[in-house]
């Protein structure tokens, strides 16, 4: 297995991008990134030095406010390259927009 294929890794791609509010920047106006049942999936690694570079696609629920109506929950996705060192902790990560990548 490859270490971006690790449960444990994965997870810890997704905390790094909540904390760095990387999720965030796939939701609509005013909803907010839930962490709670977002998956990742890594792939296309690019070795540099010791690191490794790979293309993550992850999905997550987004929380949007509609005053009386209640929350609503939407799927949202969205693609960052991230940067692992040799133990698999996230060195860096940045967006990709449709296209950018």
């Amino acid at each position: 297995m490859n270490i971006w294929e690790d449960p444990v890794v994965q997870s810890d791609i997704l905390d790094y991008l909540e904390q760095k509010q990387l999720l965030a920047s796939f939701t609509s106006m005013g909803g907010v990134a839930l962490r709670e049942g977002a998956q990742c999936h890594c792939s296309l690694p690019e070795h540099v030095g010791n690191e490794v570079i790979v293309l993550c696609q992850f999905d997550f629920e987004e929380l949007v406010p509609f005053g009386a109506a209640g929350d609503q929950r939407l799927r949202q996705q969205g693609q960052v390259h991230v940067r692992l060192d040799a133990n698999g902790q996230v060195s860096d990560a940045w967006l990709c927009r449709p296209g950018s990548c």
